[in-house]
């Protein structure tokens, strides 16, 4: 009974410790949302997704990352690209997104909202060098704020 309790404990410390090899990359946060072009039919939502490596000598690569973008409530689209990126041991990477949509899915009639709430929420999938995968999942909310464009002509033509 003893030796099935000790073989017990053991395999419960072995797994809790394995489990912690697997927290490897790690999503950090979301930098420089912005929105541009919300005056033209097309706008354009860049952001840099940052991640960081925990281990030591083990390097990563991006393999794919995939991005639904939300705005107000409104579903604009999903980001996504295979762009292979390093992540080399004991480092950060920001990884780059862009994407294009229709402005007025979001923009009411007269052009004069100047503040959205954005939403990015998915996953990039990182492998190491022996080619093992591990899929790091991420959600970020943050309100953007634009700079009117109808508001700022109006104010050059004033001056």
């Amino acid at each position: 009974m003893k030796n099935t309790l000790f073989i017990l404990l053991l395999s419960l410390i072995a797994s809790a410790c394995s489990q912690n090899d697997k927290a490897s990359v790690a999503y950090k946060n979301v930098y420089s949302v912005n929105m541009n072009g919300l005056h033209k039919k097309n706008a354009q939502l860049s952001a840099l997704i940052a991640f960081e490596n925990q281990f030591e000598k083990t390097n990563f690569k991006l393999k794919d990352i995939d991005v639904d973008i939300n705005i107000d409530g409104i579903e604009i689209g999903t980001y996504y690209s295979k762009d292979v990126l390093n992540l080399k041991a004991k480092s950060e990477i920001k990884i780059p997104i862009s994407y294009s949509f229709e402005s007025d899915k979001v923009q009411d009639k007269d052009n004069s909202k100047s503040s959205y709430i954005v939403v990015l929420k998915g996953f990039a999938r990182f492998t190491d060098e022996q080619g093992n995968e591990e899929e790091i999942k991420f959600s970020h909310k943050e309100t953007v704020n634009t700079s009117n464009f109808k508001e700022k002509k109006k104010n050059r033509k004033e001056d």
